[in-house]
């Protein structure tokens, strides 16, 4: 037996979506905080200032003797003077002028103290000051500036970029300063200076203003956090759906296995009583109660209605699957229905069912095979209306006890006495007792707690009992979500007289 190949519908992806709806809040909502502690508590704010010289190449006509701008030659030098400004030659200086005026200022820059040795205008001298400055190096520099130019302009673009934006004009301001001094240099020198040109002249376009904010964008931080918290949220929704190893939903199981599923079961165990109790219990004598173990009853009947389960072995994967639990109220509901009924625990490792229908576990099966009791003595009756058979006292090796003839030939008598014969073996991934007592069972039904067993270990605990011709009446699902339906049979079963 292999399991079923499934594909995943749209109508699953947003099933699985709105089921997991809190933890995809969770993870967005967390994510998107987070986004907006890095934004405006963590991200340091970066500012640019930009200041422009204008390159033009003079050309002096033959005829006139007139000095004009050459304009082709001076787009071909806006080019030169962009890719040169970034070298050492105009960089190493203003770095070295930065570090002087940190030092003369006890590391606080007053603005444009570079012009006292480069004058411009100055009018527009700036008194503020920013504290707390580190020296600079050329690299660091570098890596502030960017150059740009539009084709056919003689305009070249000088940007830096700073977390502080007093330093980000200081040192636009500076470099154009420097590349217009370079310029002039060479041009009174006639030597071609750092830009390759002895004829140039360069000026300053636009002066550099203090640094505007530029980064980060705080509005596109907290989409781009909200929008990667959904993702991964999803993300982790469907790993945790689609890439778990164990069923999660009615739907996976009938899409893997070719079994009918008989049954349903709500794990109301949990909500009632704390976590670590692992006791089974009966569930209220009431129709809401017994509704889902009447499904289950009506699927055993109409499963074979020539051959009739009257036997009926209860196994699982794990323990605390809830084989024990579905098999004693299926077994209380039978009684209820008028039917005469039987539970036989042989379950023999961990006997649980004679607390949940509160008799001795003392004076059964084992003492039985052992001929320490008669049969009268062995079948004890509740107050439940359920006939019941305990495990007796403890024996090391419980398959000796389980392949004796005794054990069938006491079966084949409780068929003829009872109309049903409800028995509770062990987790067949434990140990072969279930595939051993399959041999007595008419069929069996196999308990699969969601969320719990890992798939592959299902699958080999299905082929082992198929293993041994066991005919396996259906898959009872437990530890279900509770849904709609449940308020249906609340409702119906507290208005029945109406």
């Amino acid at each position: 037996m292999q399991e079923k190949e499934k594909s995943i519908t749209l109508g699953d992806i947003f099933h699985v979506l709105w089921k997991n709806i809190i933890l995809l809040a969770v993870i967005t909502g967390c994510v998107f905080v987070i986004g907006a502690i890095y934004t405006f508590a963590i991200a340091k704010p970066t500012y640019k200032s930009n200041a422009a010289i204008t390159v033009a190449i003079d050309y002096v006509s033959e005829s006139t003797h007139q000095t004009t701008y050459d304009y082709t030659n001076s787009i071909r030098a806006v080019v030169t003077v962009a890719d040169t400004i970034k070298n050492n030659s105009i960089i190493d200086p203003v770095v070295e002028r930065y570090n002087e005026d940190l030092k003369d200022g006890n590391n606080t820059l007053v603005l444009p103290s570079y012009k006292l040795k480069y004058p411009l205008d100055e009018s527009k001298w700036q008194t503020v000051s920013s504290t707390g400055l580190k020296e600079m190096t050329s690299k660091s520099l570098s890596e502030m500036v960017s150059v740009s130019y539009t084709t056919n302009s003689m305009m070249v673009t000088i940007t830096v970029a700073a977390k502080n934006p007093i330093v980000s004009e200081y040192f636009a301001d500076a470099i154009q300063t420097k590349c217009i001094e370079e310029a002039t240099k060479a041009k009174e020198d006639g030597t071609k200076g750092v830009f390759f040109f002895a004829d140039g002249n360069m000026v300053a376009s636009s002066e550099a203003k203090e640094g505007e904010y530029a980064s980060p964008n705080k509005k596109l931080y907290i989409i781009i956090a909200f929008l990667i918290g959904l993702v991964l949220g999803v993300i982790v929704i469907f790993v945790k759906e689609f890439m778990s190893n164990k069923f999660k939903t009615k739907a996976e199981i009938e899409a893997s296995f070719d079994e009918k599923i008989v049954g349903v079961f709500p794990d109301r165990r949990l909500k009632k009583e704390q976590k670590d109790n692992k006791d089974v219990f009966l569930v209220d004598a009431s129709i809401r109660s017994f509704e889902p173990y009447n499904k289950l009853l009506s699927n055993i009947k109409y499963s074979n209605l020539e051959n009739p389960y009257k036997v009926i072995e209860f196994t699982s994967t794990l323990p605390d699957e809830l084989k024990s639990t579905t098999a004693a109220n299926l077994a209380f509901c039978m009684a209820n229905n008028k039917n005469k009924v039987i539970i036989v625990d042989l379950d023999i490792r961990k006997a649980v069912l004679h607390k949940t229908f509160k008799v001795s576990k003392e004076a059964g099966i084992v003492d039985y095979i052992a001929g320490d009791i008669t049969k009268e003595e062995l079948i004890k009756h509740t107050e439940s209306g359920v006939d019941i058979i305990t495990v007796g006292k403890d024996v090391i090796n419980p398959v000796a006890v389980l392949e004796t003839s005794k054990i069938k030939e006491l079966i084949e008598e409780l068929r003829n006495e009872y109309d049903y014969v409800i028995i509770d073996t062990p987790p067949c991934l434990a140990c072969s007792d279930a595939q051993i007592v399959a041999q007595y069972a008419d069929g069996i039904i196999f308990s699969l707690a969601l969320n719990q067993a890992k798939k592959k270990d299902i699958l080999d605990c299905l082929n082992a009992l198929k293993g041994v011709d066991a005919s396996i009446i259906g898959i009872s699902i437990t530890k279900a979500e509770s849904n709609k339906h449940d308020s249906y049979y609340y409702y119906y079963g507290n208005n029945e007289d109406k």
